[in-house]
C-alpha cells in the first residue's frame, strides 16, 4: 500500500558490508509509492521509480512496515519524492555510518544532493510530517535504525528502539 516501507536482507557483497557495519539484518529500504511502484535508491543507481515485479526483493528475505498515509500523504507525496528523483548514491555516507557504528562516532548533516536508501525513505516521510526533525537522525540512519524506529512508531514492536 502507498506509504509501506520495504525492508530487504540483501545477499550481495555490498549487502553483507552494509549489514556488518550497522550490525542489522536489512540492507536495503525503498518506499511504496502504490502497490506495485517504489521509489528507491541503490549503491550502482541514481535514485528512481522501479515496478516491484522489476526486482526480485520479494524473492529475498524482507518484511514491509505499514506506514499510515492519509488522503493528505498520498496527495503531497508525488511532491515529496520529487527533489530526490535522479539524486546519486551517497557513498561518502556509507563511510560515516561505518564510524558511527563501530567506533560511535557521530556527524552533522552529510549532502542533500546525495542519498542512501534508508536516508531517502526517512527524508520523504519527514517531509510528510511523519517525524519531527529531532525525532531521529534523519541524514543519519542506516536501514536497520529506520526499521527499529518504524516498527516502534508503527509496527507495535520496540525491540531495541531505545
Amino acid at each position: 500500500m502507498t506509504g509501506d516501507v520495504l525492508f530487504v536482507e540483501g545477499t550481495g557483497l555490498i549487502s553483507k558490508l552494509i549489514q556488518w557495519v550497522t550490525g542489522g539484518k536489512w540492507s536495503h529500504t525503498a518506499l511504496f509509492l502504490d502497490d506495485e511502484t517504489l521509489i528507491e535508491t541503490e549503491w550502482n543507481t541514481k535514485c528512481r521509480i522501479i515496478n516491484i515485479h522489476d526486482t526480485d526483493y520479494l524473492t529475498k528475505n524482507h518484511e514491509i512496515v505499514h506506514v499510515e498515509f492519509d488522503d493528505d500523504d498520498k496527495e503531497l507525496l508525488n511532491v515529496a519524492i520529487y527533489p530526490f528523483l535522479g539524486a546519486k548514491y551517497d557513498y561518502w555516507l556509507l563511510v560515516k555510518l561505518f564510524f558511527k557504528h563501530v567506533f560511535k562516532i557521530g556527524f552533522k548533516k552529510n549532502s542533500p544532493q546525495k542519498v542512501v536508501c534508508s536516508e531517502l525513505v526517512a527524508h520523504i516521510l519527514l517531509i510528510l510530517g511523519h517525524f519531527d526533525y529531532n525525532e531521529f537522525g534523519v541524514a543519519n540512519t542506516s536501514p536497520n535504525e529506520l526499521y527499529k524506529i518504524l516498527k516502534c512508531k508503527y509496527g507495535g514492536g520496540c525491540d531495541g528502539c531505545n
